[in-house]
């Protein structure tokens, strides 16, 4: 593990944030909010750049004081909070905003930019604002089963010349 994945670990860590095995996490932390410990990703799991995790809602403060309500009680006001869970083998695509009390199921792919607003089934594509199921695991793969190629992980140089060789189009 590099220097820099343990200083990452490390800083999830000391901010309680649950992190499986083998989960890559590209966003920075700060994308995770003002209640990081409400978040939990899970094992083989990847967390692309501008990834943001929205943990607490306060416009219900807004939405109270506009219907002449009580908002706020014995000196405490009114939040909607709740826990976000990514379950193991997820993709979260870039920039993509998972709002409060999302559960996103294993096996599952959130494209880029979607705003996540409701739980995502196990095993499918969800994408858009707000984010829809727009195909199965399954039927992803097959889409795009000819634009797949095999290149190798361990070396920088040995995996771009793969892609070079490869018919990319």
């Amino acid at each position: 593990m590099s220097i820099i994945r343990k200083i990452k670990k490390y800083f999830f860590i000391k901010k309680n944030i649950k992190v499986g095995q083998n989960t890559r996490i590209l966003t920075k932390l700060s994308n995770f909010g003002s209640e990081p410990f409400l978040v939990e990703i899970g094992n083989n799991c990847t967390i692309t750049p501008g990834v943001n995790f929205v943990t607490h809602d306060a416009s219900v403060d807004i939405a109270l004081r506009y219907k002449n309500k009580k908002r706020i009680i014995d000196g405490k006001k009114y939040e909607i909070m709740a826990k976000i869970k990514v379950q193991d083998n997820c993709i979260i695509g870039l920039n993509s905003i998972i709002l409060p009390g999302v559960n996103i199921g294993p096996n599952s792919i959130v494209g880029a930019g979607s705003v996540v607003t409701a739980d995502v089934p196990e095993g499918v594509v969800v994408a858009g604002n707000p984010a829809k199921v727009i195909c199965t695991l399954d039927e992803y793969i097959s889409k795009n089963v000819e634009k797949m190629i095999l290149i190798p992980i361990e070396n920088n140089m040995e995996t771009r010349k793969s892609v070079i060789m490869s018919n990319i189009k």
